[in-house]
């Protein structure tokens, strides 16, 4: 029984069921008209399929792309629009079945007798189903919202857990610091680099939104850092545009992308291991893209330790830039190319 009123609401049809039961009964109650139930019944059909097609319309056409998109002028229009039009439908209706008149019995004055008889009954049945749609829309936005915020507090949690104990580490390694040879300068900058990106991770990533030199200064400190274990076997490029000052990002946004590459490059003996990453900007949006050769053989040189990986950062993005970004994930046989924009949340 649930399974058949959910179908019936899917196509609003309840609304003719009720509004039909309402026609019906109200007309015998205030009539008292027996003999003549089937015409009563043929009207209240009418108006019940008027009033189940224009909540059809109103609650999947008017209100999504008029009102809440705040042309109300239009909206309004179209309501008197659709009203009249159905009410002349109603009213066209009856006259070939020769229902018309028969609810009022009024045989003069026919402009009024339509107004009372189609336009009334429509538009306040109109107006309850956009108050009833309104309220309802207004719900499930604070639930999608509360749902939102949820999952943001969730996957802040669950990143802050992939860390390694920060403190510790980034304690001990100045210990180690000071426990190399000062001759060994390679060693020192290495961990220089290596304890540079922990503190930016520990002490500035506790925010929702950095600014992007920040974040190009962390994946530059990655980069040189893969640079170094991967040789010179490997072609890494990063370009970055001029007019990148003042933009905002989610901090470590970007870095899975980039993990991903170094992770899955190409190991070819003969040809080219390729690793392009680029950053611009136009206007108020952001553009990276991280392209990497691939090859069949190659397996990942990297110790996979339970990071966020792509998938979370995907619903990372959809969390923090709703509708304010778009992914672009194109794997070709020899390579694998990341194509993300970003737009300036206010």
């Amino acid at each position: 029984m649930k399974d058949i009123w959910k179908r019936l609401k899917d196509y609003r049809l309840h609304y003719c069921l009720i509004s039909s039961s309402i026609f019906f009964f109200g007309w015998l109650i205030a009539t008292k008209d027996l003999l003549n139930w089937q015409q009563n019944l043929f009207t209240s059909v009418l108006y019940g399929l008027g009033i189940a097609i224009n909540a059809l319309i109103i609650e999947t056409k008017l209100l999504p792309k008029q009102l809440y998109q705040k042309r109300k002028q239009i909206f309004i229009l179209s309501m008197i629009s659709l009203m009249i039009s159905t009410g002349l439908v109603l009213l066209s209706l009856q006259l070939v079945f020769g229902q018309f008149n028969y609810i009022l019995n009024v045989k003069n004055n026919a402009p009024i007798s339509f107004i009372l008889s189609y336009f009334f009954p429509l538009s306040f049945a109109a107006t309850v189903t956009t108050v009833m749609a309104i309220f309802r829309n207004q719900q499930l936005t604070i639930l999608n919202m509360e749902k939102i915020q949820k999952e943001k507090l969730q996957t802040e949690l669950n990143f802050l857990k992939a860390q390694i104990n920060p403190h510790f580490l980034f304690n001990s390694l100045n210990s180690v610091y000071f426990l190399i040879d000062k001759e060994n300068a390679a060693a020192r900058s290495v961990l220089m680099t290596f304890t540079e990106m922990l503190r930016y991770q520990l002490y500035d990533c506790n925010v929702e939104r950095i600014n992007i030199e920040d974040e190009i200064n962390f994946i530059n400190n990655y980069i040189a850092l893969q640079a170094l274990r991967k040789g010179d076997k490997y072609k890494i490029k990063f370009e970055v545009g001029n007019n990148l000052t003042g933009f905002k990002i989610a901090p470590l946004i970007l870095i899975t992308f980039i993990e991903n590459a170094f992770k899955y490059v190409s190991n070819l003996s003969t040809g080219e291991n390729y690793i392009h990453l680029s950053l611009s900007k136009t206007d108020d949006q952001l553009y990276f893209k991280c392209f990497n050769t691939t090859d069949q053989t190659a397996k990942p040189d990297i110790i996979d330790y339970g990071g966020i990986g792509v998938a979370n950062t995907k619903r990372r993005l959809d969390i923090l830039y709703p509708n304010h970004h778009e992914l672009f994930i194109e794997q070709k046989s020899h390579d694998y190319t990341v194509h993300l924009t970003i737009k300036q949340l206010i």
